[in-house]
């Protein structure tokens, strides 16, 4: 990681550019371990489905054409809790 990171600081954009691509998916890949350390502690299957969501649509490739069933009932729980959330 530091050998990207100072690889970064060179001026050249395709480092840069790489630098950009490996700390989103640090970041991603952080936010998703964190939603799954959520949903253990707070017993939130809510968080497993953002975790799976956040996995697949921004560190897995995929067909940008189809999604799987599982994604989809992830999708619709998460926005029902988010439509439940604002009706307070």
């Amino acid at each position: 990681m530091l050998s990207l990171l100072e690889r970064a600081g060179s001026g050249d954009d395709a480092d840069q550019r790489a630098a950009r691509q490996a700390a989103s998916g640090l970041y991603h890949a952080t936010a998703a371990a964190l939603f799954l350390r959520e949903a253990l502690l707070l017993k939130d299957p809510r968080r497993v489905d953002l975790a799976r969501l956040m996995l697949k649509h921004k560190l897995m490739p995929h067909d940008p054409l189809g999604s799987s069933a599982e994604d989809d009932a992830s999708g619709d729980r998460v926005i029902a809790a988010l439509v439940a959330a604002r009706q307070w």
